[in-house]
């Protein structure tokens, strides 16, 4: 389920779901920033719920396999500081690693990767930078460079020596995850390539990427990527029929859904019920118990059966005995 969907059920249960301004419409996100912004905390910490809920041993669906690409240029998108032994690793990863790191395959390289500490790569990186085939790698906070004191949620992975060739490589880590973001709004003004929405103060090109919905309103229906965000106006490319202020829009990244797969949908969505139940006054109901005593336990046996199959007799071993055979002709 994407995060528009599990966001409407919860307005839908919080009676602040949004119904076009006929208020005949299907349920959309809400309009009304406060009333969104309950329910993304809702649908976040619902998420943050099922997450910490895992079997003790962890989801399988948890378990992932990152793949770092070398840019030896230092200018890929990834790369830090347009440093070639530095690159920034996803958002929903969380400096967990479960085990070791290695060329991918069809890499056509012999040399071994072992994970080292930061501070030993940053003592071989401080007389020189070698270059080479890396032989080190470490994973470490990543710290943005800036003269005023920063944080970040991010990590990054540095290696040595400083590679010299597109090679790949793999490493198996368990996700993290930070939150799910949307927005919505209604248009001052547009045309067939934009959408201006004064109220919106995020920083330039912040929304560059994410996919845009009219859900109401003139061009209703219609769905667009933005190409750039620059001081309230949303630019894409040309729709059919051109925005105007009666417009009424969602945005969201795309591909916007919670990480479980589709299999958990149901717990995930019991999860937000519950989750609304505790959060919101106006919901009734035994949501948080259905979601402790039957959804939850459901998920955990989808997770159980996720894993592959041994085929055969657990635990026989079959094998051919060979004694030595003696011949003893009749007399």
């Amino acid at each position: 389920m994407t995060f528009s969907e599990l966001i409407k059920r919860v307005a839908e249960l919080a009676g602040c779901a949004y119904y076009t301004n006929s208020g005949q419409g299907e349920a959309e996100v809400p309009i009304d920033r406060h009333d969104l912004d309950k329910c993304k905390r809702v649908v976040n910490d619902a998420v943050r719920m099922f997450i910490s809920d895992s079997p003790v041993k962890g989801s399988k669906w948890m378990r992932r396999l990152m793949l770092v690409t070398f840019d030896p240029t230092g200018g890929g998108v990834d790369n830090i500081d347009n440093d070639p032994a530095r690159y920034m690793l996803p958002s929903h990863f969380g400096g967990t690693v479960d085990g070791p790191v290695r060329y991918a395959a069809n890499t056509t390289t012999g040399a071994w990767i072992e994970w080292a500490d930061e501070a030993f790569i940053r003592s071989r990186r401080t007389p020189v930078v070698n270059t080479g085939y890396p032989l080190f790698a470490a994973i470490l906070p990543y710290e943005p460079s800036s003269s005023v004191l920063t944080s970040s949620r991010r990590w990054e992975i540095i290696v040595d020596p400083q590679p010299v060739a597109a090679h790949a490589i793999t490493f198996p880590y368990t996700l993290h995850f930070d939150d799910m973001r949307i927005e919505a709004g209604e248009a001052d003004s547009g045309s067939s390539t934009t959408l201006v929405d004064s109220s919106r103060t995020e920083a330039d090109d912040f929304f560059n990427g994410w996919v845009m919905r009219i859900v109401d309103g003139t061009g209703k229906g219609q769905v667009a990527t933005i190409t750039d965000f620059s001081d309230g106006t949303f630019t894409f490319a040309a729709v059919t029929t051109a925005i105007d202020s009666t417009s009424v829009y969602v945005i969201e990244p795309a591909g916007n859904l919670h990480p479980a797969g589709r299999q958990f949908d149901d717990a995930v969505l019991w999860a937000c019920k519950a989750a609304a139940e505790t959060q919101f006054e106006s919901v009734m109901g035994n949501h948080m118990q259905y979601y402790r005593q039957v959804a939850l336990p459901n998920a955990h046996a989808i997770d159980a059966r996720s894993g592959p199959r041994k085929l055969g007799r657990h635990g026989v071993v079959q094998e051919r005995i060979w004694t030595t055979v003696t011949y003893n002709p009749r007399t």
